[in-house]
């Protein structure tokens, strides 16, 4: 057997891998080196590409929280759905609330996760500092010999990532939002779902009626007529008010606003938000007029209105934010 010389006095201590002495550690990091050299593309290296591209992106920042509303709620809607005959059969109102409450929950805590992963992407791909612009400033080579050395960079020492100010404070802009490296975006805003499933609530009662009155209306007309009627009464009536209402509860109950804030909430995103409204809206009702049961009209309305709520939280959220930093 041959005998490996140590190649220095501190080798001499270690054990020799030919006497019999195993690592498994480094077995296992060399054979993940040469499969990994061998075939880029199994499916366990492409596994870990893909973890470690998870990682690294935006999704992270979602709060776990969030995660976990959505799960419950969805688990929620999926036993109401089994159990919506019934409900509704005992009484249409407490059926609808209850469906309300979920799905308006649904909506904000979707809402908030977009919002999340969109300021998480913003944020880094703005102040972000290359590797390549560190290693490339003058300093570098004597702090990479001496770390206890290294100089809190400025970002205007790198003109190619250079906004108006440091990444590191989050100056400027980022601190009109409100938002630093973790904060704003990695918390669950449990007053604003708290109000917006609260609107849900309120708003099943007011449904409930608004529906029975529309079924009952344009009976004399023909089958064509009658549908078109109500789902003109319905957006031409009913969505004007209930948006302008909606404005109204989040700018001066949930966010405490004062009248003028309301003003210009109105002003900026009212007209915008009501053409959006008829443009998803007429052929929704057109639909729901049409094929639905009326103890399913309710119901399906707020099922697409999931995606509509969602939109209409970013939309109030972010004309807040807007007001707040002008």
């Amino acid at each position: 057997m041959p005998i490996q010389l140590p190649l220095n006095e501190e080798d001499a201590d270690l054990p020799n891998v030919s006497s019999g002495f195993h690592n498994p550690f480094a077995t296992f990091t060399d054979a993940t080196h040469n499969v990994a050299l061998s075939n880029p593309h199994t499916f366990s290296n492409r596994l870990k590409r893909k973890i470690g591209t998870l990682l690294r992106s935006p999704l992270r920042n979602i709060p776990i929280i969030n995660y976990v509303i959505l799960i419950v709620l969805s688990s929620l809607l999926i036993k109401l759905t089994f159990h919506y005959h019934r409900l509704y059969t005992f009484n249409s109102v407490v059926a609808t609330c209850m469906t309300n409450i979920v799905l308006f929950g649904i909506a904000d805590t979707l809402a908030q996760s977009i919002a999340s992963y969109q300021k998480a992407r913003k944020l880094s791909g703005t102040v972000g500092v290359g590797l390549s612009d560190i290693e490339s400033h003058p300093s570098y080579p004597n702090q990479r010999k001496n770390p206890s050395t290294i100089a809190d960079y400025s970002v205007n020492e790198f003109p190619a990532h250079s906004p108006s100010s440091s990444p590191y404070d989050l100056k400027g802009k980022f601190n009109k939002l409100g938002l630093d490296a973790r904060s704003d975006f990695s918390r669950f805003n449990f007053r604003r779902f708290i109000g917006f499933t609260a609107w849900g609530f309120l708003m099943a009662f007011i449904q409930v009626l608004w529906y029975f009155f529309l079924n009952s209306s344009f009976l004399n007309l023909p089958f064509f007529f009658t549908i078109l009627g109500r789902v003109l009464a319905d957006q031409l009536i009913f969505s004007p008010i209930n948006l302008y209402s909606f404005f109204a509860y989040s700018t001066l109950i949930l966010e405490k606003g004062s009248k003028e804030d309301f003003n210009k909430k109105i002003q900026n995103v009212y007209f915008s938000t009501l053409v959006a409204n008829f443009s998803l809206w007429f052929p929704v009702q057109f639909i729901n007029f049409l094929i639905m049961p009326v103890k399913f009209q309710v119901p399906f309305s707020s099922t697409v209105g999931v995606l509509w709520n969602c939109f209409l939280s970013m939309k109030n959220a972010g004309s807040s934010t807007a007001t707040e930093i002008k």
